[in-house]
């Protein structure tokens, strides 16, 4: 592998590591939205009934919960796309390699 072909390799994955990044911010909103969601939600019902913070306590707690879990899936399901690229990325460097020898 030539200089050139290493420079344009490591300069390609740079873009393909920051994508990666993008899944961190979308984490986070997905919890706080969920969270918030739920919690006005919460709010409007306790407000609406009983007016001692009960409900808007549990919709919170089931708010993070919901946004933990939609988050970790999601999480879950972008991990799976990269590790399939990555796999026929060494796949066709495989064959690559087989058809040089």
């Amino acid at each position: 592998m030539s200089d050139k072909e290493k420079e344009k390799k490591q300069s390609d994955t740079l873009p393909n590591e920051m994508k990666k990044l993008n899944i961190i911010p979308f984490f986070g909103f997905t919890v706080f939205a969920n969270t918030a969601v739920a919690g006005l939600i919460g709010y409007y019902i306790d407000k609406w009934t009983f007016d001692n913070n009960i409900i808007l306590i549990i919709s919170l707690i089931f708010g993070m919960i919901s946004g933990l879990y939609n988050g970790i899936k999601e999480l879950l399901k972008e991990s799976k796309i990269y590790e399939e690229k990555e796999h026929k990325k060494e796949k066709n460097e495989e064959e690559i390699q087989d058809r040089e020898k």
